[in-house]
């Protein structure tokens, strides 16, 4: 392994460190991340009830209004791990700073926030009519499904940067 990639990596830990720190601190997650995991579990209903799945919220628990089953969105699930992974890969990088990486990288973010929140939405319909099957969907099929769109963004993002001196994508 050379220099640059050595030093990529080392720069990578560091920002990932830091982001996780700060997204684990108590006040962070009272103040963000549960409200935040509201959110979305108020918008899957409201998207639930308009198509005819009728849902009702308690906080972060999303249920049927006529059956079982139902979830709980915590802050495990408000799909800033992939973000934080996404972010520090991107920070990690050295690049030209201009307009288009931060561009494209806020449209990596936009379109992992869409996806968790689908995420969210097909664990909700699975936990409400196939709760026999939410196990493997959560555990294996989604959490494969996001680890797979982060690092294919992140490949994406980095196929779109101009080389710099010292980067270690370009050696």
């Amino acid at each position: 392994m050379n220099r640059e990639s050595i030093v990529y990596l080392i720069r990578f830990g560091l920002v990932l460190a830091l982001l996780f720190g700060v997204t684990r601190w108590e006040t962070f997650v009272e103040a963000v991340r549960e409200p935040y995991c509201e959110i979305l579990a108020k918008t899957v209903a409201v998207v639930f009830n308009w198509i005819g799945f009728g849902t009702r919220v308690t906080g972060s628990t999303l249920v049927p209004t006529a059956g079982s089953g139902g979830i709980t969105v915590v802050p495990e699930c408000d799909g800033l791990v992939l973000l934080t992974l996404f972010g520090a890969g991107v920070l990690a990088v050295p690049f030209n700073r201009t307009a288009r990486p931060w561009l494209l990288a806020l449209a990596g973010f936009a379109f992992l926030i869409v996806l968790n929140w689908f995420r969210l939405a097909v664990l909700a319909y699975t936990s409400f009519y196939h709760p026999a099957v939410f196990d493997s969907v959560h555990h294996y099929f989604m959490q494969g499904l996001l680890m797979l769109a982060v690092l294919g963004l992140y490949v994406a993002w980095l196929r779109q940067l101009e080389p710099v001196p010292g980067d270690p994508v370009a050696a």
